[in-house]
């Protein structure tokens, strides 16, 4: 059986108060049965979020994508 993950993340510091994240995934996996023609399934997904410090209070806007098994 075969079983895949990889993941990366990187964080950048705008200013003092202020970051944006972005993170990205990709998972393989052997296939239960028939489901494709290659015999695996695949999956990626990625995100970006973007925030900024009030002092006590935090604001995050974050977006994010995933594709699923192929």
């Amino acid at each position: 059986m075969l079983d895949a993950n990889a993941a990366t993340r990187f964080r950048l510091d705008i200013l003092r108060t202020t970051r944006t994240e972005f993170e990205a995934r990709y998972t393989l996996e052997e296939a239960d049965g028939d489901t494709t023609e290659t015999g695996y399934d695949q999956s990626f997904g990625a995100s970006a979020s973007l925030t900024h410090d009030f002092g006590q209070f935090e604001g995050r806007l974050r977006a994010g994508a995933k594709r699923p098994a192929l």
